[in-house]
Formats: structure tokens, sequence, C-alpha cells
């Protein structure tokens, strides 16, 4: 697993590192208005896909033997439902461009609903290739995608292009994706379908399936919110920072699990295991995150002035207030990984449901006050959304609730707590030095309460830092 895991951070990392280099270059070269219509564009995407997912990814990745006829069926299957999905949106983009007053977002519209169809296309070899873990396969693969695409984007944006330089990148990397992804996984598409393994795909899924309907619709609620109520360019202030949120969190947390899952479908018939594997990463990633989380939130506003631009020194307050709950995210995906390992996936329908229905007063915050404040709003349904993954945990493999919470606050609270109130009596500017020095403060105290509880995590840091020396 270490050899995987690896793998999975040198690829991601590298492979984020030059999606982050070309978003900074993108972003001086374009608007936040340009980033506000793709991000329209993608939002809309991004719901028709969730309705090509039937859960078939994760039943493949747990079936112990790669069926063909399994495969072929699924193949086939997704291919016609993202024909179809990208049929709707072609016939429906002028409705949409004229609900945004804009002409031009239906021809971009029409552009991208090609991309439905592409990703579904490598979504199977991709789901082969993370079942035979080849790591180093993928994520080489995912940086030499992100270096053409990035350089084919910044170098339309110089010449001018505007929002169509975005759009030719999406477009790029999609292709080089769909041919690369075969290619590596040495897979070709066989004219099978077979009516018996579909239900059973489709019976395993069907769960994952509407969990990921409601994960879809209500993770892009704010982009059409946001780009209707507020602007165009207030989506794109807004959807800079949630991406590089998002970027952080893809490179510290969704490595560890996309490696951790297969490893956990190992032993999910070991309850006793599987509890012990669950606080282990979960004190990891509370230690890792509580700490991240602090130290992004204090240099947020330097970050943001001389990666991006004086045109960009408003995300920095959104940026800030995503990461104050970027623990949730990873904690609350290492239990539901789990519990998808476990093959329940009715308890992983029921944990996205529940949350779900929690989140919705956020949308309501965002309608009719600002974005800042839904942004606070969601800060604090993210605390309880991990809560609700915990109680299904817990009726999985009866992890109980006070440890879990007793980790949590051994990290979260004080590192966020102190970085809050540190910013508070010296607000942020866009010097650097000053923000390390805030940060050095944090840092230090933080892992000075660590050894103090001895924390296990730093417990393990120290000892690898011995052994080296």
């Amino acid at each position: 697993m270490r050899i995987n895991l690896f793998w999975d951070y040198l690829g991601r990392f590298s492979g984020i590192l030059t999606q982050f280099i070309t978003s900074i270059f993108l972003s001086r070269l374009l608007l936040p208005e340009d980033f506000g219509v793709i991000g329209i564009a993608l939002a809309v995407n991004g719901i028709a896909q969730v309705f090509s997912n039937f859960g078939f990814s994760s039943y493949i990745i747990q079936q112990e033997e790669e069926n063909q006829r399994t495969i072929n069926t699924i193949f086939w299957f997704s291919i016609a439902i993202g024909l179809l999905l990208s049929v709707a949106i072609f016939l429906a983009s002028p409705r949409i461009a004229i609900f945004y007053n804009m002409a031009e977002l239906r021809n971009i519209l029409n552009i991208t609903s090609v991309l439905i169809v592409l990703g579904i296309m490598s979504s199977v070899p991709s789901a082969l290739l993370l079942k035979r873990q080849e790591f180093k396969k993928i994520n080489i693969r995912n940086i030499a995608i992100a270096l053409f695409s990035g350089s084919i984007g910044i170098f339309l944006a110089y010449r001018g292009f505007g929002v169509w330089a975005l759009v030719t990148q999406q477009f790029i990397k999609s292709i080089l994706s769909v041919v690369i992804t075969f290619i590596i996984a040495k897979w070709r598409p066989r004219w099978i379908f077979d009516k018996v393994e579909f239900l059973k795909s489709y019976h395993f899924g069907k769960y994952i399936f509407l969990s990921g309907l409601f994960d879809g619709i209500y993770g892009r609620v704010e982009v059409f919110l946001i780009g209707k109520i507020f602007s165009l360019k207030s989506l794109g202030l807004y959807t800079r920072a949630q991406t590089l949120d998002q970027t952080i969190t893809g490179l510290s947390a969704s490595s560890l699990l996309n490696v951790l899952f297969p490893e956990l479908t190992k032993i999910k018939n070991d309850k006793e295991k599987l509890k012990t594997e669950y606080y282990k990463y979960f004190e990891h990633i509370s230690f890792v995150f509580s700490l991240l989380s602090a130290g992004l939130y204090l240099v947020a506003t330097p970050l943001f002035f001389y990666m991006f631009g004086e045109n960009w020194i408003q995300s920095a307050l959104f940026f800030k207030i995503l990461v104050l709950s970027g623990f949730a995210y990873p904690l609350a995906s290492l239990m539901l990984s789990i519990i998808e390992a476990r093959g329940n996936s009715k308890n992983f329908f029921y944990a996205d449901v529940v949350k779900k229905l929690i989140f919705f007063p956020g949308y309501l915050v965002v309608y009719f006050y600002s974005l800042e404040a839904f942004l606070y709003t969601l800060l604090l349904l993210n605390a309880l959304g991990t809560l609700v993954n915990l109680y299904y945990l817990n009726k999985e493999i009866l992890v109980g609730y006070k440890k879990s919470i007793l980790i949590l606050f051994q990290y979260a609270v004080p590192s966020l707590i102190l970085a809050v109130v540190i910013d508070y009596f010296f607000p942020s500017n866009i010097e650097i030095i000053s923000a390390l020095i805030k940060v050095s403060v944090v840092v230090i105290t933080f892992t000075v309460i660590s050894y103090k509880t001895n924390s296990l995590t730093l417990t393990l840091i120290l000892n690898f830092i011995k052994t080296k020396r």
C-alpha cells in the first residue's frame, strides 16, 4: 500500500501543481466573469454526468475478478445514457442562455455537452486501473494531460480568446483522457450486453447513484444561484476560491482515500480491523487538516494577491471561510469509504440524503442574505454533516461516537480557534512575512498541544525523524 500511496501522492502533487500554475497564468490573463461563465457550463454538465453514474465504477472495483460481461455491459449502458444527456443539454442550451441573459452561453453549452460522453468513455477503463491499483500509470497520465491542456489554455488566453480558452482547455483535457486511459488500461470494449449482469450492477449501485444525484445537484445549486442572484463576477470569484480549496483537499485527502478504498474492500468482513484502520486514519487526517486549514486561513490574503492578482483579492475572503471547514470533507469521506467498501450502498445513500436535508437551509441563506453568510452557514452544516456520517458508520461497524469526537476536538478546536483569534487581533494584509509569522505561532502552539496530549500522529512523525538521523 505504501508504494501505491507514494505514487498517488507524487502523481497528484505533480498534476495539481501543474493545474495550479496553469490557473495562476489564466487568472492573470482572464477576468473573473470568464470563470463565472465556464463555471455555469461545467455545473450543468456536472449534474448531467451524475445521471450517467449508477455507482458502476465502485461495483467494478469491488468485484474480486474482472468480469468482461459485466464491464462491457456497464460501458455500453453508460455510453447510451451519456448520449441522451448530451442531446438534452444541447436542446436546453437556448433556454439556459436566456435565463442568464447571455447569448454566448448557448454556444459554450453546445460544445461542452460533448464532454459528458467523453467523460463516460474513460470511466470504465479508469475504474479498471484503480481496481488493479496501477497508480503510477494513472498519475503519469494525469500529469501529461494537465501539462498539455494547460499549455493550450494559457496560449489561447494570451492570444485573447477569453472564455473560449477555458472551453478549449476542458475539451482537449477530456479527449486526451479518453485516448490515454484506453491505451494504458489495455482494454477495448466488445459488443456485449448482459441483462443479468446489468441488474446485478444496478442493484449494487442504485443507492450510490441516488446519493451521487443528491450530491451532484446540491453541490452545484450555489453556482446557479450565485450566477443568477449576484453576478458572473461574483460567481467567478467564488469558484476561484472553491477551486483552490478543492485542489488542496484533493491533494491532501483524495490520494489517501483513493488508495485506501481498494484496501478497505479486502478487509470489509473484518469489522475489528476496519475499526482499527478507521481510528488510525481518522487521527492522521484530523491532525493534518486541522493544521493545514489554520495555516491556509492565515495566508489567504497574500496568497491570492501575489498569485492571482488584485482582481481576485475578494476571493481570499471566500477562501478563508471555506478552509475553516476543510477538515470536514476528508473525515466524512473516510467514513463513507468504509461504508461503501462494506458494500452497504443503502446506508451510503441514507447518510447523503440526511446530509442534503441538513444542507438545504444554506441555499435559503444565499438567496435571502449574502454570499459570505452562505459560506459561514456551510461551515456549521459541514460539521453537522460529519456527525451524520459518523452515525451511519457506527451502524455499520460500531465505532462509537466519543472517541471520534474527542480526536476531532483534540486537533480541530485549538488550531482553528487560534488561527481565527490571531487573525482577528492582527488582521490579514498582503505582507507575506506577517502571515508567515502568524502561521509559525499556530504551528508551534499546535505542536506543543499535540505533544502534551500524546498525539499518535505527532509521535509517528517524531519517530520517523529520529530514525532518519
